[in-house]
């Protein structure tokens, strides 16, 4: 008894879906064209967004590239710095010891 109680509710749903998309027809209007519409729109959205984010990301990405290039550049100069103060250093005491 539930079983048909189920498939009459779901046969009214039907009917009433059936029913109200005539009474917009006869009223002009056209579901099909509105959900075109407005899928058009998502996707027309969604495209935008997504050239958006991929700008952003792209610029993130470089500016990563850029820091990521100046922190190189520092740290070689210390490391230069560091190498021709420790030679410098090492010739001292080699002149100290003779």
């Amino acid at each position: 008894m539930c079983v048909i109680l189920v498939f009459l509710t779901a046969e009214s749903m039907v009917d009433w879906s059936f029913a109200q998309g005539e009474l917009l027809e006869k009223q002009g209007v056209d579901l099909h064209k509105d959900m075109e519409q407005k899928l058009q729109t998502l996707e027309e959205q969604y495209k935008r967004e997504k050239v958006e984010a991929d700008l952003v990301f792209e610029k993130q990405r470089q500016v990563t590239t850029i820091y990521c290039l100046l922190l190189l550049i520092i740290f070689l100069n210390i490391y230069i710095s560091v190498t021709a103060y420790s030679k410098q250093r090492w010739y001292m005491l080699q002149d100290r010891n003779q």
